[in-house]
C-alpha cells in the first residue's frame, strides 16, 4: 500500500474549493486500487488541507492520473488553490484503537 499526501493552500473560496475536490474525489473513488481518502483541515491554519488517499500501488495510483478525464476534473482546483506539496509514501507502520480495558500493541506487534 502507499499513501498520497498533498497539501492544498486555498486562494478561492472554501466552498468552490469543496465542490472541485469532490469532483476529483468521485472520480478517483472508482479507479482500480484506490483504497480511500481524507480531506482535512488545519487547525493551525484554516486556510491549508490535507488530501491524503490509499492506494494498493502506486502504479494504480499513476493510472489514475494519466486518464483523460483526472485532468478535466483537476483543472478547475488550480484556480482555488496555491501551488500544492505532494509525496507518495510507503505506509511504515499503521493501527487502530485498542479495544478498551488493553494495552495497545508496540511496533511489531510486542504488548
Amino acid at each position: 500500500m502507499v499513501v498520497f499526501v498533498e497539501q492544498l493552500s486555498l486562494t478561492g473560496t472554501e466552498p468552490e474549493f469543496r465542490r472541485i475536490h469532490q469532483r476529483i474525489a468521485e472520480f478517483m473513488a472508482d479507479r482500480p486500487g484506490f483504497v480511500r481518502w481524507l480531506l482535512v483541515r488545519s487547525t493551525k491554519d484554516p486556510g491549508v488541507f490535507f488530501n491524503i488517499a490509499e492506494w494498493d500501488a502506486e502504479e494504480s495510483f499513476r493510472a489514475a492520473v494519466a486518464q483523460p478525464e483526472f485532468m478535466v476534473r483537476l483543472r478547475p482546483l488550480f484556480a482555488v488553490v496555491a501551488q500544492d506539496h505532494s509525496h507518495m509514501n510507503d505506509v511504515v507502520f499503521s493501527g487502530f484503537p485498542a479495544p478498551e480495558g488493553t494495552t495497545p500493541a508496540a511496533p511489531g506487534g510486542a504488548r
